[in-house]
């Protein structure tokens, strides 16, 4: 079973280009089977990254009666980088923002990550990212368009002061990996990220929902109405989930091993990231509103496992010597 040593913390990385001169970084602990999950519960909480067009300033002092919000949310991934010999604790390589695509297109030629620093007590940073989508310089990337995914990936620069966590690249389970993990309808998930109307004055307050696995299929039967296609998604029972779009979706709990009366306690495999909010009409009077149905569309992680290999691709057609791990 994989393990949250999954999750490492990076250094630092090169905007687009192949990191120079990284620090070394302490290692994060594994998640043994029998260990209490509000651990990695926390640290899903620590790898929340809120998102704001790159025209605003959300690490001013902000109104309480108006207050900044961003337009999405997202996570770390990160791509290894083999060219060097990391000395015992040392993990060097490329961090990517990813998070949900529409949440990129909502931004104005830049975006702005806002972060909790290494110590809560030091408030949060922002750091900004202009949004270049070709050439040397390149940062962004997206699946093709026929391949009708709502993912986006961007090279994040170093951020001092900061300390995130990253999932790594076998944390994104594809439908094979989670038919052999056995993730299935019915399974314990949870997100972590923005909740709409308030994003903290003097940190990030990334917000934690819980629910289930409702539907998992191939199907291209969810309309997103930015691109005006039908796309792939899975539906998650998550109530109200406005401002959660690019949050990743992950797996917990407590459960009992398929055919077994053993248990396992679920590491965070990410299964996807939420992309929309399911509405149903209901008439009032001689009107019609749309109401939540308590549940989310949700971006399969196998979109986000091309994406981050499309990243390192490109790395290797540059000379990179990278590794997923």
């Amino acid at each position: 079973m994989k393990i949250l040593c999954a999750i490492l913390l990076f250094a630092s990385c090169a905007l687009g280009q192949q990191p120079q001169g990284q620090t070394a970084e302490a290692p994060k602990s594994a998640q043994p089977a029998n260990q209490p999950q509000t651990d990695y519960l926390e640290k899903a909480g620590e790898a929340s990254i809120f998102i704001y067009d790159g025209s605003t300033k959300p690490c001013d002092e902000q109104p309480a009666d108006k207050p900044l919000l961003p337009i999405g949310s997202g996570f770390v991934a990160g791509i290894a980088d083999k060219s060097v010999q990391p000395k015992p604790g040392e993990w060097r390589g490329w961090r990517l923002l990813l998070t949900a695509g529409h949440v990129i297109l909502a931004s104005s030629g830049s975006i702005i990550v806002r972060l909790n620093r290494a110590s809560p007590d030091n408030g949060f940073a922002c750091y900004t990212i202009p949004l270049v989508y070709d050439g040397k310089q390149r940062n962004v990337y997206t699946l093709k368009d026929e391949e009708a995914a709502d993912v986006a990936a961007v090279f994040l620069p170093a951020m001092p002061g900061t300390d995130p966590v990253k999932f790594g690249f076998s944390m994104l389970l594809d439908r094979e990996d989670m038919t052999k993990d056995v993730v299935k309808v019915g399974t314990n998930v949870f997100t972590v990220g923005y909740f709409f109307g308030y994003s903290g004055q003097k940190q990030n307050y990334p917000i934690t929902k819980f629910g289930k696995i409702s539907i998992l299929t191939s199907e291209r039967w969810f309309f997103n109405s930015e691109w005006k296609r039908f796309e792939e998604a899975y539906v998650v029972e998550l109530q109200n989930t406005p401002g959660l779009s690019g949050a990743p979706v992950m797996t917990y709990g407590m459960e009992f091993e398929p055919g077994t009366i053993r248990q396992r306690n679920l590491p965070p495999w990410v299964i996807g990231i939420v992309k929309g909010l399911e509405t149903a009409p209901v008439k009032i009077g001689v009107g019609t509103v749309f109401i939540s149905q308590g549940i989310a569309a949700v971006e399969p992680a196998s979109h986000l496992r091309e994406l981050v290999s499309l990243v390192a691709d490109e790395l290797r057609k540059d000379g990179a010597n990278v590794g997923l791990e």
